[in-house]
């Protein structure tokens, strides 16, 4: 056997153990990315749930809700 075709081989055989066959790892699982995915969209739309309950908590009880500033420092109280 040439060596280059030795060296195809074995680059081959590298490159199949380095980024497996897409199909192969599924076998009816979701890929990790799609996986991570999902995660991240439960979780907003968990986050996302409890900050209109919290809302409409304080409007059933006649509460102004709290506004939440994102131009503030972390512990600033309005100090001049």
């Amino acid at each position: 056997m040439w060596s280059s075709q030795r060296q195809a081989r074995v680059l081959r055989e590298l490159s199949q153990r380095a980024l497996p066959d897409p199909e192969e790892h599924t076998a009816g699982q979701p890929a990790p990315i799609d996986t991570r995915v999902q995660h991240r969209r439960r979780e907003f739309a968990a986050t996302e749930t409890a900050a209109l309950r919290r809302g409409r908590d304080h409007a059933a009880a006649g509460r102004p809700a709290e506004a939440h500033s994102m131009t503030g420092t972390v512990g600033d109280k309005g100090a001049a």
